[in-house]
């Protein structure tokens, strides 16, 4: 299925992109994806950082995208309207389903590009971050069988690294039909699939670590 912007709340002609298509045959990145809303010249800018691409990109969306184009088009943050959402990823690598990711990852590492990759993908949302008024964790955790845990935590802790290093507000979502704040190993709760969105609560790179 087809996701597309709704035209009456995003500035679509003025979506912005950073991409590499086929950086080796079949695989695509993006680094960052910048969402205008409508009629919005005042207001907050939003980072969201998730997992990984899924399909967005400058002319259709994705149902995780378009989700969180709802929910912030819709939030104030002390009474202040969103203007704009920049959307980050620990893995920029455009793959739907995890396992896709972990076979790409490994064709980057066997070109000898992954750490270029990696450099620009911490560069980029340091850069979101830096130019956006709070931001918001949403990025879960791949299944053990695809993305391994290791690999995907050593980028996880980067990015806390630069949260750690700036004074913006962090936030993770509080949804519907949980008790936590966090998931049982205390990942930020991702923003996709059956998620519903209610809220945001206020965090700190401590209690991210689990040391308050």
């Amino acid at each position: 299925m087809t996701h597309y912007y709704d035209s009456n709340k995003v500035d679509i002609s003025s979506i912005t992109i950073d991409d590499r298509q086929n950086i080796i045959p079949g695989v695509n990145l993006r680094y960052s994806l910048s969402i205008p809303f409508k009629n919005r010249m005042e207001g907050i800018t939003v980072t969201v950082i998730l997992m990984n691409p899924s399909e967005a990109d400058s002319n259709i969306s994705d149902r995780t995208v378009n989700k969180l184009i709802d929910f912030f088009y819709c939030y104030t943050h002390e009474k202040i309207q969103v203007k704009k959402l920049y959307v980050g990823n620990v893995i920029p690598i455009y793959a739907p389903n995890p396992a896709d990711t972990s076979a790409k990852l490994k064709s980057i590492h066997g070109a000898n590009l992954l750490n270029h990759v990696q450099k620009n993908n911490i560069n980029t949302v340091s850069s979101m971050i830096n130019d956006s008024d709070i931001v918001v964790l949403a990025w879960g955790k791949p299944n053990v069988k695809t993305v391994h845990n290791l690999y995907y935590y050593s980028q996880v802790y980067k990015i806390i690294e630069v949260i750690s290093n700036t004074d913006k507000d962090i936030f993770v979502f509080n949804m519907g039909n949980t008790n936590t704040i966090l998931t049982e190993h205390g990942d930020p709760r991702h923003a996709g699939r059956s998620a519903t969105l209610i809220d945001l609560i206020k965090i700190n790179s401590n209690e991210l670590l689990g040391l308050t």
